[in-house]
């Protein structure tokens, strides 16, 4: 009796993170003048966020993984690509006001996040309203481990390695490990 009670409940949660969940959010998409555009076979967890604004762009490509506890943010003419067979670990946090370029087969370890712009400032403080933005490029194959913080204007080359709790504010080269403030080849 279990067997057959825990058959229907992986059935049902399939059809939730695979066709119920993507539906949910391309509607939320149009009904905020943005746009989302989903490939095939894409599985998004439980008690994700999104937010779309005005031109804005969320594309999941084939393949793609989007644990629990996910936000992305799409502020006005934002641009998120997400390529196919990369995984968006548990509780990562994607903003953009520019544009975030996710390559195929990247993985990002639970709690990343990838900010694409900083408030402006001068002598006279802080500005609330206004901000920098700089895209940021994740090339295809590469890994971000945990709690990793991706800053605006970065890009982290093919192959790459970024240990835990790094924060990235430069380019990262290809085929390298960034770990402890230094870069390795590997």
């Amino acid at each position: 009796m279990m067997k057959i009670f825990f058959k229907i409940r992986s059935k049902i949660t399939n059809f939730i993170e695979k066709k119920l969940r993507p539906f949910y959010i391309k509607k939320l998409a149009k009904l905020k003048g943005g746009r989302a555009e989903f490939g095939k076979n894409i599985r998004i967890g439980k008690d994700c966020y999104f937010d779309f604004n005005h031109n804005s762009i969320l594309i999941i490509s084939d393949n793609v993984v989007v644990k629990d506890n996910c936000k992305i943010v799409l502020y006005p003419s934002a641009r998120i690509a997400i390529g196919n067979n990369s995984y968006i670990g548990p509780s990562c946090e994607i903003f953009s006001r520019a544009s975030i370029e996710i390559g195929t087969n990247v993985l990002l370890a639970q709690q990343c996040i990838l900010i694409d712009y900083n408030h402006q400032y001068d002598k006279g403080g802080v500005k609330i309203d206004e901000f920098k933005t700089a895209p940021i490029e994740i090339d295809n194959n590469s890994w971000l481990g945990l709690r990793v913080v991706v800053l605006k204007g970065v890009e982290i080359g093919e192959g790459a390695i970024i240990g835990a709790q790094e924060i990235i504010r430069k380019d990262v080269p290809a085929h390298s490990l960034f770990s402890e403030g230094t870069i390795k080849n590997l």
